[in-house]
């Protein structure tokens, strides 16, 4: 009977729950690869070209004013933090890009909060 409690979703918050699904999805994706869970490659791309970062540059600006700035280098930051991650499992040094799979996490968090 809760669920039924609950009210719509307006067009921009079903847009923002879609990035934040997105981008945790797309962070599991890293975090498989990583662990060697997932067998096909992950596409690794710019933070300006996951639809995330595309948001960003469009209505993001906007639904974030103040925030935009800060959202958007904690965006870029967890981007080039998966490729470094990535980097050092392509080069052997799995344990310690699995031991980044925690901070990459709190930085996931981090910038979801910031999109409440």
């Amino acid at each position: 009977k809760q669920w039924q409690e609950q009210k719509l979703l307006n067009p921009l918050e079903r847009q923002i729950f879609s990035i934040k699904v997105q981008h945790h999805a797309w962070i599991k994706s890293v975090k498989k690869s990583i662990m060697n869970l997932e067998m096909k490659p992950i596409k690794q791309h710019c933070a300006d070209e996951c639809y995330f970062g595309k948001w960003l540059e469009s209505s993001g600006k906007e639904y974030l004013g103040k925030k935009y700035k800060e959202v958007l280098l904690m965006h870029t930051n967890i981007h080039q933090f998966a490729d470094k991650l990535f980097s050092l499992h392509r080069e052997g040094n799995t344990e310690k890009a699995l031991d980044g799979l925690k901070q990459l996490d709190e930085m996931e968090d981090s910038l979801l909060k910031n999109l409440s």
